[in-house]
């Protein structure tokens, strides 16, 4: 009978140490939900103030700019036009020298191809002379 009243007593600390746990837990669940409802009720309040302090939307058309940021502007869009330009300008010539090199090189090309079909044709026309010049020997020596 002890032993049993003995696991009774440590089955009833621990669920009283369960319990402790999760009432904690508890406690600190309910502390982040309560600094989250005020969060949350602070940004309302917010929202709302901006909603009310906001008036429509912004009249481009009374935007003015002083003449200092009107050439520091103009200044600005100019070099980058210029350094832009600046950039690809030698890109432009080089590349146009190196198109001049390929077309002179395609000519040269052009012209290899040329004179190679021109050889086969020589040397085709040489071994049917030849063919017909053997068959000739051929037929004259008998």
């Amino acid at each position: 009978m002890g032993v049993v009243l003995q696991m009774v007593q440590q089955n009833h600390e621990q669920a009283e140490e369960g319990h402790k746990r999760l009432r904690t837990s508890q406690r600190e669940m309910d502390e982040e939900l309560e600094t989250l409802k005020q969060k949350l009720e602070k940004m309302d309040r917010l929202v709302t103030q901006m909603s009310q302090t906001q008036s429509g939307p912004i009249d481009v058309g009374q935007i003015v700019f002083n003449p200092k940021m009107v050439l520091a502007i103009v200044g600005l869009v100019v070099s980058i036009l210029g350094g832009t330009w600046f950039i690809n300008q030698p890109i432009v010539s080089r590349l146009d020298k190196f198109e001049e090199r390929m077309n002179s090189q395609k000519d040269v090309i052009d012209g290899l191809t040329k004179a190679m079909e021109m050889r086969r044709l020589e040397i085709q026309n040489l071994g049917n002379n030849l063919q017909q010049f053997q068959q000739l020997q051929r037929n004259g020596g008998r």
